[in-house]
């Protein structure tokens, strides 16, 4: 048979849009059928050849609307992405290549293995694409911030917790998509003419910057609300006059917030645009609480030595470091 009927995307998933020009794309469309003139053994051979040449088609367009959604993640809180439309072309591929397994040759059986391959990573990535393209991820992220400036640790603490097993999924998606991408036989693929691999692993990429930019901030919030419980703890003990135990809640949120502070800034450099005002007021927000923690500190000390007078002072200090800290991301 001659393999080189199969789709022909030129130039890979980087030159095809999604404005109209997929169906003016050889080879694209569903209604393509082989040229009985092509040299296939048998009718069922031409029709294995159809089924692949029809899933390749419907995988391409799956990834073709993937790379319009990911080229929209430097912003994901913006990103407009429907799973539907590449989980249906995933759907009408895997239906083909089940189609095209009845009547294959070997050779045939082992295009359909290696795009099944495809398939799966396709799927993967959709998945992973549609919870870090969530509508809703600025307002949750929003949320999540005013709770934490309220004091509502518990309400912070279950949005992060929801947020982050969101994460954790799309991450369960991704890493296993790029491990399969490590291993699909590109030659074998480049031959069918499915999308260039490269592309796919841009996408892969790119969602996993999301990712880690979303993991950042959220075990930074995680790490402001176990120091805001602290400083609770701290203020507790210190109106009981148990000034040696308000230290020491006091010195843990400062650590709390150190460690919040040091998260964020290590993963600026890479931060995508969209989320790069979130980073700002993380990043502000746990440098004026670990100073606020540290006045504290400072003013359970003086009480401790009886000096009330530099403890008011500094218990002032701190709580205009807390406001100072309020006004982060406004």
């Amino acid at each position: 048979m001659n393999r080189r009927t199969y789709l022909s995307l030129t130039g890979g998933l980087g030159s095809v849009t999604l404005a109209g020009c997929l169906g003016s794309v050889p080879g694209i469309g569903d209604d393509d059928t082989v040229d009985p003139a092509d040299g296939f053994d048998s009718e069922s051979e031409r029709r294995a050849d159809r089924n692949i040449r029809r899933a390749v088609g419907s995988l391409n367009k799956a990834a073709a609307s993937l790379q319009a959604a990911e080229s929209q993640l430097e912003d994901p809180e913006t990103a407009d992405f429907d799973a539907a439309e590449p989980a249906g072309r995933i759907d009408d591929g895997r239906e083909h290549l089940e189609s095209a397994t009845e009547a294959a040759t070997d050779d045939q059986r082992a295009d359909v293995a290696e795009l099944r391959a495809y398939a799966d990573v396709l799927a993967r990535l959709t998945d992973a694409t549609e919870t870090v393209a969530d509508g809703d991820l600025e307002a949750d992220l929003e949320t999540i911030q005013a709770d934490i400036e309220a004091r509502e640790l518990e309400a912070a603490q279950a949005g992060l917790d929801e947020q982050r097993s969101d994460t954790e999924s799309a991450r369960d998606r991704l890493d296993p998509a790029l491990e399969t991408l490590e291993d699909l036989d590109r030659e074998r693929l480049e031959s069918l003419d499915a999308v260039s691999i490269a592309d796919l692993e841009a996408g892969v990429e790119t969602l996993s910057t999301v990712l880690d930019a979303l993991e950042t901030l959220q075990t930074s919030f995680v790490s402001i609300v176990a120091g805001y419980e602290h400083l609770d703890a701290g203020e507790r003990a210190f109106e009981d006059g148990e000034y040696k135990p308000a230290k020491g809640e006091f010195e843990t949120a400062r650590g709390e917030f150190r460690e919040a502070n040091s998260v964020v800034e290590a993963g600026r450099a890479d931060t995508p645009d969209g989320l790069a005002e979130h980073f700002e007021a993380a990043s502000c927000r746990s440098t004026a609480l670990e100073s606020a923690a540290t006045a504290f500190t400072e003013s359970a000390t003086a009480a401790g030595d009886g000096d009330h007078a530099t403890a008011d002072e500094r218990w002032d200090d701190a709580e205009a470091l807390l406001e100072d800290a309020d006004r982060c991301g406004e």
